[in-house]
């Protein structure tokens, strides 16, 4: 876990000064393994972590110091997002300094699988690492969402600011099946990248941003009432349908919550609201039902997943049994996590899935001549 501290003893142990990132490395029954502190003499905040496939963490933070464990340069007297790659036993690796001449913040970091990292926050700069700002540089709660992609050791590939002249806050960023982003926060705006906005002046809706892999919108949409909505989490249930979790004081039926509300307090009270949404946009070139390329089973499975070709529906129908065909295992996080060749058009293949984790899991059918199919099972 992350957080941070202004403590130099208890469980502390490294501590800089001011205020530290700290990271702790907890066992399955909750005693701590290692713990270290990360920073200078000013501040220094751990905001998120997330394994890495080498056994390792990246970790997000922010951060004020220029001594001490930051050795990269901050960007200005406000604070910079610092980005610190460790090893399995907490040890810095790399790190890097992101940001403009104004402050930046940071709130959730993935590792892509082969392919560097990405993280989002917000940033109220638009100069040094930042460009595509929407707003005045400088001012107060008037932020933009920054999206910015990673290679393996932290130099920036592309970013992007999203937003509109009002104020954006970041939340989450998923990795989706197609290996595109889909970014979750609030917005108050009603301009520049958002439309659609339902709130009154001064509330929130929750906005979906859907980037490709090099960063493009594809589509983004405002979702709530005329008071405040906002997202806590999505759930990707295929690839182009998704749940959203979050919370509403919306209590008239306006907008979107035609729900009743129970917050009797509104502003200050929320109710719990989930909904489900479906990409309309999402394009097949060819489309087929999917039982007519393949099918999986068991389902659940536990050690071994068979998948069967239903050869009139596949390129044996074209009188050619060789194929750059695969099959990819994506985790509920948008992770390849098996990569599966299929060089020989079969009628069954069967592969071991003992070592993947407890969970639900989609296998896609990826075809060299473009056709696309895909199956959602469950590993237990």
């Amino acid at each position: 876990c992350v957080g941070y501290t202004a403590s130099s003893d208890g469980d502390i142990t490294g501590f800089h000064g001011f205020y530290d990132a700290w990271v702790v490395k907890l066992s399955s029954e909750g005693e701590i393994e290692w713990n270290m502190c990360y920073g200078g003499s000013h501040i220094d905040w751990g905001q998120c972590i997330t394994t890495t496939n080498d056994g390792g963490y990246i970790m997000g933070g922010l951060t004020m110091s220029t001594d001490g464990d930051v050795l990269c340069k901050l960007h200005s007297e406000y604070e910079d997002i610092w980005v610190v790659k460790l090893d399995s036993i907490g040890n810095i690796e790399w790190q890097q300094c992101y940001g403009g001449s104004f402050w930046e913040g940071v709130r959730d970091i993935k590792q892509i699988e082969y392919d560097g990292f990405i993280f989002i926050g917000t940033t109220n700069s638009n100069d040094g690492d930042v460009s595509g700002f929407h707003g005045t540089p400088g001012q107060h709660n008037m932020d933009d969402i920054w999206v910015v992609k990673l290679d393996d050791i932290g130099n920036i590939e592309w970013q992007r600011c999203l937003g509109g002249f009002d104020d954006e806050r970041a939340i989450f960023i998923k990795i989706l099946i197609d290996r595109g982003y889909l970014i979750g926060g609030n917005t108050k705006s009603n301009n520049g990248d958002v439309s659609g906005n339902h709130s009154y002046s001064g509330y929130a809706d929750i906005w979906l941003v859907k980037l490709s892999v090099n960063g493009n919108i594809e589509w983004k949409q405002c979702f709530g009432g005329k008071l405040t909505e906002g997202i806590g989490d999505i759930i990707e249930i295929s690839s182009s349908e998704f749940i959203i979790l979050g919370g509403s004081n919306t209590s008239d039926g306006s907008g979107d919550v035609t729900c009743d509300v129970f917050a009797p307090e509104p502003p200050a009270d929320f109710d719990v609201w989930a909904f489900q949404i479906k990409d309309t946009t999402t394009s097949i070139p060819d489309i087929f039902n999917s039982e007519e390329l393949f099918s999986i089973f068991p389902n659940p499975a536990k050690d071994q997943l068979h998948i069967i070709f239903n050869i009139s529906g596949s390129k044996a129908n074209n009188n050619s049994k060789n194929t750059n065909d695969s099959f990819e295992i994506i985790n509920s996080w948008g992770e390849v996590v098996m990569e599966i060749k299929v060089p020989h058009i079969e009628q069954e293949i069967t592969r071991d899935i003992s070592n993947l984790k407890t969970g639900l899991y989609f296998i896609r059918l990826v075809s060299t001549d473009n056709k696309s199919s895909s199956r959602k099972f469950i590993k237990y």
